[in-house]
């Protein structure tokens, strides 16, 4: 059975599905790390573009108010921030810069809860400085680059997005890399920047809703266990759920998962729910519970999945 968790600030209010195992299991000892969650303000108080406002409900905003009561609830210890890409100001020639001191300051208000990964235009003529700058933001412990939309795939391939990868590799910002249905082409960036920290979003899958998934939704993860070879790549396991066919605990995911955890290994796993995106396939804490709670892995790997490597990986 689920029950919810509502939280309410001002105007807004939250639902999501919060299952009575990880209430009971709140004060579960391990350590749980979310990899991946996004939170944007009710009523955005700093640069916002609506252009490219995508991602963010407004029929269920999720301030990190919201988020940290749901992760107390489900006993999640931190979180960390990936803000929606509609944070952003242009600057000339149609480059943007983009603003994470949302995250930043979720940061310095609930210390150890919050952390954030950047987000940088390739095309940014200052993108050396913002990598130099960002193990000295609060909080913030690396950059996210996606790949989505047609002009970045061509910008992708026709090497625009080398400053990106070059600048972190420079300065030791891990990159948390989306290329969802395309794993394969992050092995030439993980082979010319053998220093870089590279994190594969999502399984490198494509996953629903904002992507249809495959008719075998797993079809495409040979592409993603090819990158086993690279020694600097890593994969975050969020919004694995989405995937299933089952209902939870999702015991169909187990089979192509293993595959995963046997070519990586759970020192390079990390787990992620990704939670307002599957918002009404599965609640948050079933994202965590069917590992939290399975018997497919050793207590030691499930130390490791659900966070002691995103401390090593992304050194937080």
């Amino acid at each position: 059975m689920n029950v919810g968790v509502l939280v309410s600030q001002g105007r807004a209010s939250l639902h999501y599905g919060v299952a009575d195992s990880a209430i009971l299991a709140g004060g579960t000892a391990m350590e749980v790390i979310d990899a991946q969650i996004h939170t944007w303000e009710i009523t955005p108080s700093r640069p916002w573009d609506p252009a490219f406002d995508y991602g963010t409900d407004r029929q269920h905003p999720f301030p990190v108010e919201h988020a940290l009561a749901a992760m107390d609830a489900i006993g999640a210890t931190a979180a960390v921030i990936s803000l929606p890409p509609s944070y952003r100001s242009p600057l000339a020639g149609g480059v943007y810069r983009y603003d994470n001191s949302y995250a930043e300051e979720a940061a310095l208000r609930y210390p150890g809860r919050f952390a954030s990964v950047q987000r940088w235009d390739p095309r940014d003529p200052e993108i050396d400085r913002l990598a130099n700058e960002v193990r000295a933001r609060p909080g913030t412990l690396g950059v996210r680059a996606t790949l989505v939309a047609d002009d970045e795939w061509n910008l992708f391939r026709a090497g625009g997005y080398e400053p990106l990868f070059a600048a972190a590799e420079r300065h030791q910002v891990p990159v948390m890399l989306f290329v969802s249905g395309h794993a394969d082409e992050a092995g030439p960036v993980a082979r010319a920047h053998p220093d870089l920290t590279l994190v594969i979003d999502h399984l490198g899958l494509r996953q629903p809703p904002y992507m249809p998934a495959d008719p075998d939704p797993f079809e495409r993860l040979p592409l993603t266990l090819g990158l086993a070879k690279y020694p600097n790549v890593s994969v975050k396991l969020s919004g694995a759920p989405s995937l299933s066919r089952d209902a939870y605990p999702f015991g169909d995911l187990w089979p192509p998962l293993h595959r995963v955890v046997d070519a990586f290994g759970p020192d390079r796993l990390l787990w992620g729910s990704d939670v307002t995106r599957v918002r009404g396939l599965h609640t948050w804490s079933e994202a965590l519970d069917f590992i939290r709670y399975t018997s497919e892995l050793s207590h030691a790997d499930k130390e490791k999945i659900l966070g002691g490597s995103l401390r090593r990986i992304l050194r937080w």
